[in-house]
This record gives structure tokens, sequence and C-alpha cells, in this order.
């Protein structure tokens, strides 16, 4: 048994006290750890496809006074994940620099997401769609997570990693909006820019102390994923552009056979 008295404190505001209630109530509950595959995940995955499907079928159809608010309300979502999984560490006394800067690939695609669903810029969608479909879709396949439902790391992670995969589609399937001449290459050479920023910023704070593993670069997920296949540490980096590539070029074919056919 709780009370309201020991987690409400005069001057905290509604989402503090929210918080405080779902950590008491999460601490009573047994710790079920996440399953990729399992029901929960079975269940976001399920969501997502119809999520996925309807709002490409709505766009398609040209029923954009539905669509436009519902563009507008993901790109808010992914815009809002990042401040608000910095509260949830801090409410929780988990900050550290992995979760303090948003330097994972999956962070910084939400913010493209956000911004090629605001602005529908050509350069904008044609990077989202390559990191989102081959970088954030394996998180959401194969998730580096522990919590299970409902624990607030289990939401705002499916909450970015879902938003970054749905807004790829949409803007590339449903607004038309598909990868240029050219696409790919720039892609992957964004993604060299991403992984020397991610790097230096691993060896920075890792001088100072501070673990950090932006672009999983330091060291594999700690969960099962795509990376097992690729060797040891450091041998996987070298093989992340070139299978990067491999996955740009798959994603590109039809766009390739499109643009051909256009001439």
């Amino acid at each position: 048994m709780f009370t309201v008295g020991k987690f409400y404190q005069i001057g905290d505001c509604p989402l503090s006290c929210c918080i405080k209630a779902l950590r008491l109530i999460m601490a009573a509950l047994s710790p079920v750890a996440f399953h990729s595959f399992g029901t929960s995940h079975q269940i976001v995955l399920g969501v997502f496809l119809l999520t996925a499907i309807t709002l490409i079928l709505l766009t398609r159809v040209g029923v954009l006074r539905v669509v436009r608010p519902l563009e507008l309300t993901l790109a808010l979502l992914l815009l809002l994940e990042w401040p608000f999984n910095l509260w949830v560490a801090w409410q929780y006394e988990m900050l550290q620099p992995s979760n303090v800067l948003p330097l994972h690939l999956c962070d910084v695609a939400a913010f493209l997401g956000a911004l090629a669903l605001i602005k529908r810029e050509p350069e904008v969608c044609e990077l989202l769609y390559f990191w989102g479909l081959a970088g954030t879709l394996q998180g959401l396949i194969t998730p580096a997570l522990t919590a299970e439902w409902p624990h607030p790391r289990f939401v705002m992670f499916f909450v970015l990693h879902c938003g970054v995969v749905l807004a790829a589609l949409q803007v590339v399937l449903g607004r038309g909006i598909t990868p240029r001449r050219g696409a790919a290459l720039r892609a992957i050479s964004w993604l060299a820019v991403y992984a020397a920023v991610a790097g230096t910023m691993n060896f920075l704070l890792r001088l100072v102390g501070c673990k950090a593993n932006f672009g999983f670069l330091c060291e594999k997920p700690p969960t099962a994923s795509l990376f097992d296949y690729l060797g040891s540490w450091p041998w996987y980096i070298g093989a992340i552009l070139p299978l990067a590539w491999v996955f740009f070029s798959i994603l590109d074919l039809p766009f390739l056979i499109l643009r051909r056919r256009r001439g």
C-alpha cells in the first residue's frame, strides 16, 4: 500500500507526481523482462502495421484533412520523445551520457522524421527513408530493450522506433517523395559523418570516465541483433558502412527501376 502523501509534495507539477506514482507502482510489481516477439512486442508490431497501412491509404486517396493533423501529431511526438526520455531518466535517477545527449542514430532519425513530416524537403525525406528503414527498422524488429510494458522505457522506445519508420514510409509511399538519383550515396556519406561525430563523442566522454556507446561503436547492443553476425569489436565496425550500402542499394532498387523507366 502507498498513499498520495508519499510521493506528492507542494510545488510538484502534475507530470512529476504521475511519474513518482508510476515509480511506486512499478516498484510494487514483480519485474518482468522484455522478450523479442513476446506478446507485447507482437501487439506493438501489429498496431504499427495497421497504423502505417491506414495512414498511407488515407494519403493516397486524398483525405488530407485527416492526414495532415496526424502527420503533425507524429512529428510532435518525435520531437518530444527525447525531452520526455530525459525527464524520466532524471526522475528515475538514471541520467547518463547515453540518454542525456540525443546522439544515437535513432535519436537523429527522430529529428529527421519530424522535419520531413513538417517540411517535406526531398533531401530530408531521402535520408529519413534510408536511415529509418535500414537502421531504425532493425531496432523495431530486434529491440535493444529490457523493460517490459508498461514501463516508460518500453513506451518511449517504441514511440521513437515506430514513429521514425512510420514517418519514413509516409513521406515516401504516402506523399510520394521518392529517392532521387544519387540518394543512396548521399545517405551513406551522411552516415559516415554521423559515425565520425558519434565516435568522437564516445572517445571524449570515455576520457572523462563517462560510459558512452553512441552508434554502438564501442560495444554491441546488450540484446540479440544483426551486430552479432559481424564479428567481435572492433572488427564489426568496419562492416557497418559496407553492410549499410547493401541495405541502401536494396531500398533504392525499386526507385532506380522507376527512374530508368521514366527516362
